[in-house]
């Protein structure tokens, strides 16, 4: 049985209503979603390290939230550094390749 608040709620005997519980409560890792890179099938982030090197970390992400954020299922750990614009990390990221001259992974 649920109760309603006082008031007029237009609700009578028969009336099918949905209601929804919060059984409780999990933290989560989110980015914003303007941090997530998608290239065809491929998602990723770009992380910064301590030394300031950038790197492409694949992802598995959940369902956006209304506020911009995106939970992280796999591919961040808590603590690390995610770039918040996708587009310099992408340039610093070749940029640091074609001075070592490594090739891109």
């Amino acid at each position: 049985m649920v109760s309603l608040p006082e008031g007029e709620h237009n609700v009578f005997p028969g009336t099918l209503v949905k209601v929804a519980f919060v059984s409780g409560e999990a933290d989560r890792l989110v980015v914003p979603s303007s941090a997530v890179v998608r290239r065809g099938e491929v998602t990723g982030v770009y992380l910064v390290g301590d030394d300031g090197r950038v790197s492409f970390n694949y992802v598995r992400l959940g369902a956006p939230t209304p506020d911009g954020l995106v939970p992280v299922r796999s591919g961040v750990s808590e603590g690390e550094s995610v770039a918040m614009d996708p587009i310099a990390a992408g340039i610093a990221y070749k940029d640091q390749h074609s001075e070592t001259g490594a090739g891109s992974e």
